[in-house]
């Protein structure tokens, strides 16, 4: 009975773990900038050309150097469906993008600025 119990144990634990407990950042550096404002309210995944480059909490901001030239931005919720967006981040410079939900789809938008 009591390996029963351990396995059932070990089974919840290994359900329970959420994306993010499975991610490892990746190292990501360059001559642009990337910021985002996460108004949602959820955390969101953020990724840059398909890798995981950080988790925000809701309502904060962050900031990344990323590589000049045309990239992949792309936020994940739990709750909400991805905002994928192709962006061009200019050299020595930044691109700002906010992240709010749309109230009448629930869908993740963002208006740049």
């Amino acid at each position: 009975m009591k390996k029963i119990a351990t396995i059932i144990l070990l089974m919840s634990v290994g359900f329970s773990c959420s994306k993010e407990d499975r991610l490892t950042e990746f190292a990501i550096s360059g001559d642009s900038e990337l910021r985002v404002n996460n108004d949602t309210n959820d955390k969101c995944l953020i990724y840059f050309d398909n890798n995981y480059i950080g988790t925000m909490r809701t309502n904060t901001n962050r900031t990344w150097k990323v590589p000049s030239g045309i990239h992949v931005f792309k936020a994940m919720t739990d709750e909400y469906a991805d905002f994928v967006q192709t962006d061009t981040f200019p050299k020595n410079g930044y691109r700002t993008i906010r992240l709010y939900i749309k109230s009448q789809t629930g869908e993740i938008k963002s208006i740049e600025f």
